[in-house]
């Protein structure tokens, strides 16, 4: 189950409540960025959202987080997964490992373009645009996690959106979203 939403969208004074649920160590309070802060702050609130829509007993109180700073429920089988980019928010919630990313079209981020001249990894996604690449290789990653997995090479692809990595076989599959952003979801076949 996903959500999206921009930050516009909401009052700042709306979102600020949120900071209270990370760990005075997160991430959220070293950077200066104040748009990197409020999209960090409305994924909680967008979770809190899914959180009273499918499962009552879980608060976003619950959350623990990694040290690199990705959210997890301790004592719960529900996987989450947020991405953000120029404002836009996406969370998703599930009963099994998912890895969510988005990206404007017009990214000018200083890793993308070192993508862009990375021509196996276009071959390896199966698309012409290097932008949607990347959000389908984040989408595969942020799932597995960062670990020793080489995109181009650890995948076995059966098809342009299904793969296995290790004993595990997953789905990739795009999300509709505002016609300005690419965002994909990978995750676990059951």
């Amino acid at each position: 189950m996903e959500k999206y939403a921009h930050i516009h969208e909401y009052d700042r004074e709306i979102l600020l409540p949120y900071s209270r649920f990370f760990p005075s160590n997160h991430l959220i309070f070293k950077t200066k960025n104040t748009d990197r802060k409020l999209e960090s702050l409305l994924g909680l609130k967008l979770l809190s959202d899914l959180l009273r829509k499918i499962d009552s007993q879980c608060q976003i109180q619950d959350i623990m987080y990694t040290a690199e700073g990705k959210p997890y429920f301790r004592d719960r089988n529900l996987h989450i997964s947020i991405a953000h980019a120029c404002g836009m928010v996406l969370v998703g919630l599930g009963d099994h490992s998912l890895g969510l990313d988005i990206e404007h079209r017009q990214a000018r981020s200083p890793i993308i373009p070192e993508i862009h001249l990375n021509k196996k990894l276009l071959f390896f996604t199966g698309v012409e645009n290097w932008i949607k690449a990347w959000v389908h290789q984040e989408a595969v990653l942020k799932m597995f996690g960062w670990g020793d997995m080489n995109y181009c090479q650890d995948i076995i692809w059966d098809s342009a959106n299904k793969g296995t990595f290790a004993d595990y076989a997953f789905l990739l599959q795009e999300i509709e979203m505002l016609p300005e952003y690419y965002a994909a979801k990978c995750s676990l076949i059951r």
